[in-house]
Parts: C-alpha cells; structure tokens; sequence
C-alpha cells in the first residue's frame, strides 16, 4: 500500500471520528432539546470520537477485503445505513447508568463505556451483514460469469 492511500485512510479516520461527536451533539440538542456540560460532554464527546474512529477503521478493513466496486458500494451503503442506529445507540446507551452511579466521574466513565460499546457493535454488526451481502455477491457473479464463458467456449 502506498504512503497516498495510507494517508487518505488516516484522514478518513480522522473525518470520521469528528464527525460523530459534531452529529452526535447536534442529534442530542435538537432530539433531547439538551446538550449536557461539563464531564458528561466530554465523556460523550471523547465517546463519540472513538466509536466514530473505531468505525471508520471497520469500515475500511471491510472495504479492503471486498474486491469489487459493486462490493464496496454495498459496504459503504451500509454503514451510511447503521451509523445513524449506532450513533442514536450510543448516545442513548448511557441513560440506565445514570440513575446506578453518584459520581460524577462514574458517571462519564460508565457513558464513555457505553457509548462506544454500543456504536461499534451496531456498526460492526451491519458492515459484517453488509459485507456477507457484497462476499455474497461477488461469489454469485463469478459463477454467473464463469458459466457464461464455458457456454461461449
């Protein structure tokens, strides 16, 4: 792998581990009508930015094994499909602890945990359903393929 794709899949690390906690913000403030201050927002913030990193990294593991275009599309698709679950997970995954702990710093450590636990078994289980499906379809058209140039021959 050369140092430009390298690069680019740091910087599309980087992107998406922004992105989350920036989407994740926004999503409590205009949902829940609140974003919460002080070590709650950065437990979340921090949170989001490591599913969001821990995603992007799944996501291109998975598209580095799909061989097709058509494969990486449908790997893409799905993550474009199950981030938005993972994220609302994430940030909603921390409210039974809420009530369990008086400290504060349990508390955010318990919504960090939760968070990214959360978000990246919600990711990770649709890009493994997303790419079974693309595994799947390249299986399917090499044979359709391979089928057709014995029938030529």
């Amino acid at each position: 792998m050369d140092t430009r794709a390298m690069n680019g899949n740091w910087n599309a690390l980087l992107c998406l581990g922004l992105a989350w906690p920036v989407t994740g913000m926004g999503f409590s403030a205009l949902t829940l009508g609140f974003i919460p201050s002080g070590l709650p927002l950065v437990a979340q913030v921090m949170g989001l930015f490591l599913a969001g990193g821990i995603s992007g990294a799944l996501l291109l593991a998975v598209r580095g094994v799909v061989q097709t275009q058509v494969g990486k599309g449908w790997v893409t698709a799905g993550y474009a499909m199950f981030a938005p679950v993972a994220l609302m997970g994430g940030l909603l995954a921390p409210s039974p602890f809420e009530s369990g702990s008086g400290s504060p710093v349990g508390l955010a450590i318990m919504a960090f945990l939760a968070i990214v636990v959360y978000a990246s078994l919600a990711i990770g289980a649709g890009l493994a359903f997303t790419g079974g499906l693309a595994v799947a379809a390249h299986s399917v058209a090499v044979r359709i393929h391979s089928s057709v140039v014995e029938r030529r021959a």
